[in-house]
């Protein structure tokens, strides 16, 4: 359950908390760490996305694992919103 948390923590951060809005764009068990404390940590945000304020969309590029990535990344000139990070978490 900690773990769940941590990772739902990190993105409620990169989601609301950062100046910038960051959507991970990769959320999956091999982009997720544990420190010597055993907190989880997100990692690999080579395919992250920034999004100011106020914009709710950012263009999409499908490079992810395919069975953690939202539907919306399956479609032609995809753009994503911080709800493919909630459903690759879900997954």
């Amino acid at each position: 359950m900690k773990l769940a948390l941590d990772v739902a923590r990190g993105i409620l951060y990169l989601h609301e908390e950062c100046e910038v809005r960051i959507i991970h764009c990769n959320i999956n068990p091999q982009n997720i760490l544990m420190d010597e404390s055993w907190t989880a940590k997100i990692s690999d945000f080579g395919l992250a996305r920034l999004s100011k304020r106020g914009h709710s969309r950012t263009k999409a590029e499908e490079d992810g694992i395919s069975r953690y990535l939202a539907p919306e990344w399956q479609k032609e000139d995809a753009s994503v919103s911080v709800k493919a990070d909630i459903y690759s978490f879900g997954v």
